[in-house]
């Protein structure tokens, strides 16, 4: 509706109002006048479009990070939970990494957990991972303190937490994803 009001106020009013409310013009001028916004207005436009089409273009040939816990057959054939990374995403993931969470200092040193990120994830693909809580002093692992933290991150946990999974994609474009574990159930944020 409102591109046919604009096009009627472009090329009907505008060309009138130029050349008899103000007799700037003869009414051909006006109506080349009139013609000359309406392709720059198109330009702009068609500007913007392919902005967003390039946007979408690149969003959709990029890795998407994501984590998750399941069941995992381990090299002696037995299932266990494990903290798994999968590549949602069209692209391959580089040198994923997940941030340590849930700091805490302490007389003894540095309290925290940490998921090791594979150097590669390629599209579609799940990688289980290890993780565990660790003490560490001088930035430096001294001690693991849990082998792994899939009874820390699963829905029954105690406190929420939130893991910064960052990775790179072919083309050395950078990317970060904030995902979360809640006492509710596994979600994005």
């Amino acid at each position: 509706m409102w591109i046919v009001l604009f096009s009627i106020a472009l090329f009907g009013e505008l060309p009138y109002l130029l050349h008899r409310r103000l007799g700037w013009t003869s009414l051909s001028d006006a109506i080349y006048i009139a013609t000359g916004i309406a392709i720059l207005w198109y330009t702009i436009e068609t500007s913007y479009l392919r902005r967003a089409m390039v946007l979408a273009n690149q969003i959709a040939v990029l890795p998407l990070v994501t984590a998750g816990i399941e069941w995992v057959q381990s090299e002696r054939g037995t299932h266990a939970e494990s903290v798994v990374l999968r590549n949602i995403g069209k692209g391959v993931a580089l040198s994923v990494r997940a941030a340590d969470f849930d700091l805490e200092k302490t007389d003894l040193g540095t309290l925290g957990n940490r998921i090791e990120g594979p150097d590669v994830i390629e599209p579609g693909q799940t990688v289980a991972v290890e993780s565990f809580g660790y003490l560490a002093g001088d930035n430096e692992i001294t001690k693991k303190v849990a082998d792994t933290l899939v009874s820390h991150l699963k829905p029954t946990a105690q406190k929420t937490q939130e893991i910064t999974i960052s990775y790179e994609d072919i083309a050395g474009g950078k990317h970060e994803r904030l995902c979360g574990w809640v006492r509710a159930g596994f979600g994005f944020y």
